[in-house]
């Protein structure tokens, strides 16, 4: 027969090896959700720039937005091409206007800002709205001190980011509408929706204005340049006229020196 020290010490291994089995379950399930969370983070930053044509299969409205901006033609645009030869054609110029530059190399995935450039490389879908990110292109002498102006403004302060109103609500043609605007400017006569959108005709107005000077402009100068041309044309034929004149007395006068000496 088992004595009652023989039975304490079977129920004190068999509490043990229930509490070692488990630990056993518990750091096995913790090792699947590590593996789970490694495995997809390791692909990510090994992954490879796929180009925005993989991207309109899912995503044809913001492609055909994004498309006609300034970012898909950052380096097929005529103007940036004949400023990079000019300079030398510089690899500094590709980080802003490629995406995916290497500068050990050299090269680049793709032409212009293409998708990944903010949403990053592959199928990451990690979007950096940061303003910091469109601060790395879109500052000093070539970005036209964009991000330097937002900083020392009143949005900066606010938390208003470049994408509350270059990206406000989706939208990926990078343009400020009125409605983002209106999102916080909604009490106050100044910033009212009306308000805006008289703002917004005045400035289409201007606009108007300004393509009207610069028409009545280009038709003073031709006018001016035919008014050059008549005076020239007239100056030249008082000068003419003169010499002609100039000539004619003076042969008037030898002529009748001439028969004064005769008679």
């Amino acid at each position: 027969m088992m004595n009652g020290i023989e039975r304490g010490s079977r129920r004190t291994f068999a509490f043990l090896l229930s509490i070692a089995f488990m630990v056993a379950i518990v750091l096995g399930f913790s090792m699947l959700e590590e593996r789970a969370i490694v495995v997809p983070v390791s692909a990510q930053e090994a992954a490879s720039y796929v180009g925005p044509d993989s991207c309109v299969t899912c995503h044809e409205e913001q492609y055909k937005e994004w498309n006609d901006t300034a970012h898909s033609k950052a380096y097929s645009d005529p103007e940036f091409q004949a400023a990079w030869e000019e300079a030398g054609n510089p690899d500094d110029c590709l980080q802003c206007h490629t995406t995916g530059f290497d500068e050990s190399t050299g090269e680049y995935s793709y032409e212009g800002v293409t998708c990944e450039s903010c949403h990053g490389a592959g199928f990451t879908m990690q979007v950096d709205k940061s303003p910091e990110l469109c601060g790395s292109c879109h500052t000093g002498e070539y970005g036209r001190d964009k991000y330097e102006e937002y900083t020392e403004g009143i949005h900066a302060g606010s938390g208003v980011t470049c994408a509350s109103c270059h990206a406000y609500e989706g939208s990926h043609t990078f343009e400020v509408e009125s409605g983002a605007c209106a999102t916080c400017h909604t009490d106050d006569d100044i910033h009212s929706r009306n308000m805006i959108g008289e703002f917004q005709g005045r400035a289409l107005e201007a606009e108007d204005a300004a393509s009207q000077l610069e028409v009545e402009l280009f038709e003073l100068q031709d006018q001016v340049e035919d008014q050059e041309g008549r005076i020239t044309f007239i100056g030249q034929v008082t000068t003419y006229a003169g010499l002609a004149l100039g000539l004619v007395v003076v042969a008037i006068t030898f002529f009748y020196l001439r028969q004064r000496n005769s008679g």
